[in-house]
């Protein structure tokens, strides 16, 4: 079991009661005849690395309805910027100014 999922959510928001599996933020779905279940604050991507277990002991986010989340937990823990963090390198050329030039 990867455990080091549900820890990071657990450092993040706490611990809930009870499971994953009743929580506003858990997901499941179908994809190619795979039943698949994920979290939507951990991050949902067509990987494995973001699939997530029913019974995982549930974090703090459990009763609440809403979560003020930037990005998704997985991007966090990969160090990736969002689009609006992402800073322009001086001297480069933006799409917006190639495609007004023609």
């Amino acid at each position: 079991m990867n455990a080091r999922k549900i820890d990071a959510m657990h450092i993040l928001y706490g611990t809930g009661e009870g499971f994953c599996d009743d929580c506003p933020f858990f997901r499941e779905g179908w994809y190619h005849d795979r039943h698949y279940f994920k979290c939507s604050v951990y991050g949902m991507t067509h990987s494995e690395a973001t699939d997530w277990r029913k019974k995982y002991a549930a974090c703090g986010l459990k009763h609440k309805q809403s979560c003020r989340n930037d990005r998704p937990v997985i991007d966090r823990l990969r160090g990736q910027r969002t689009h609006e963090e992402e800073e322009q390198i001086k001297g480069q050329i933006s799409m917006e100014e190639i495609l007004n030039e023609t």
